[in-house]
């Protein structure tokens, strides 16, 4: 059969448009196998690492809380904190305070160092609490509480002196894990502490412990059964090994006042003299 030339050109561009096409989906389809294998790797590196961080959280409340301490139980350091007082009515006062501690917390010295009125405070904290001294220049007396004045508010805060008391979690509360919930998109363990006899004089204690570094973020104060207080954890950064809240925040839920205390300087596994937590060095100045 002849073929006339413009014939002949519409035949060879449809021959080349069939033998695009099919290159194309020849193409397209190499391209999907490759895309498709690609996205099965990707969902298999997603599940083992699912697998993997579920596998992670999965603990046991002994681990949840050993981490926990971690954080905490710093041996020894330093720091500059300033405390801010907020009444029901919104009036404030700031407070400064020069701390250490040593024995991971469990000693503790406290100076004040302003306003004028409780300058030269201290306060000397020993055995994880068990035994508080108190010094004012005003009266240049060493007094030392009685068990039941670790509920007293110190310097007129929301923060009792057993609130600042370094605690052994397991030897203080009988613990128990409730539940998980999120917090400012971070997801918490949720555990209930019932103080034993060597605890807080609270009925109980609920702690969001955070999944991720391990900071209790928020913890709920109890007397029988009504929230009495309620302690907020935030700016937490992490110096050297452990992970620190910078600022606390304690409300009062009965009296709606609340207590700020922000650390503007800390120094970790600093050498202390162990002099400093001594009740002669209370009279020093």
């Amino acid at each position: 059969m002849n073929v006339t030339k413009p014939t002949f050109v519409i035949a060879t561009l449809v021959l080349t448009a069939l033998l695009i096409i099919g290159t194309g989906l020849k193409i397209k389809k190499i391209v999907s196998l490759k895309k498709e294998r690609n996205m099965k790797t990707i969902m298999s590196i997603l599940l083992m690492t699912l697998i993997y961080s579920s596998n992670a959280q999965n603990l046991s409340l002994d681990e949840i809380i050993n981490r926990v301490e971690k954080n905490e139980k710093i041996p020894s350091s330093i720091t500059q904190v300033d405390q801010t007082i907020i009444t029901s009515k919104g009036k404030s006062r700031v407070l400064s305070i020069q701390g250490f501690s040593k024995n991971s917390g469990d000693d503790q010295f406290s100076l004040y160092t302003g306003p004028a009125r409780v300058k030269g405070d201290k306060i000397l904290m020993l055995n994880g609490g068990d035994d508080i001294w108190f010094y004012t220049p005003r009266t240049d007396r060493v007094r030392h509480l009685a068990s039941n004045a670790r509920k007293q508010k110190v310097q007129g805060s929301d923060f009792s002196y057993q609130d600042l008391e370094q605690r052994d979690y397991q030897e203080d509360f009988s613990m128990e894990l409730l539940d998980s919930e999120v917090i400012t998109g971070v997801d918490h363990y949720i555990i209930q502490a019932i103080p034993t006899d060597s605890g807080p004089d609270y009925a109980k204690l609920i702690f969001w412990v955070n999944k991720q570094n391990f900071v209790v973020s928020k913890v709920e104060y109890y007397e029988e059964q009504l929230l009495s207080k309620t302690l907020y954890a935030s700016n937490v950064q992490k110096v050297e090994d452990y992970w620190i809240a910078m600022k606390l925040e304690m409300q009062n839920n009965e009296s709606g006042s609340k207590t700020l205390l922000e650390t503007k300087e800390i120094e970790v596994n600093i050498d202390l003299d162990d002099s400093r937590f001594s009740t002669n060095y209370l009279k020093r100045n």
